[in-house]
């Protein structure tokens, strides 16, 4: 098994998380219940719930960056842009920890 993706500390200590590109596994399964979203991770079975935001996060990491997701959900819902980053790094960050990202394509892992 691959060890997990990590990110960069935190949003605030520089520009490297917002050029990263992370991409959703390919095997995930993704569950949509509504006013949720279960990501099911085929390796070890284990579940992932995300909410509305989480939801908006996921589907958006293939169209750019994590600074482009976190600028589209301060749009999306008129977050504080450092909300949204704060938001967006930390979820990604969890689910990166939890095997569920792969770097995109031409991305570099963080130092």
């Amino acid at each position: 098994m691959l060890p997990p993706m990590t990110l960069p500390h935190a949003p605030a200590h520089g520009d490297a998380w917002r050029r990263l590109r992370c991409l959703p596994r390919e095997d995930v399964t993704v569950t949509d219940l509504g006013d949720q979203l279960v990501l099911l991770d085929p390796r070890n079975q284990e579940m992932f719930a995300l909410d509305a935001v989480g939801r908006f996060v996921w589907g958006a990491l293939p169209d750019g960056a994590l600074g482009d997701v976190a600028a589209a959900l301060t749009e999306r819902y008129r977050l504080d842009p450092a909300t949204a980053e704060r938001d967006v790094h930390d979820l990604v960050a969890e689910l990166a920890e939890a095997g569920l990202l792969r770097l995109g394509d031409g991305a570099e892992p963080p130092a």
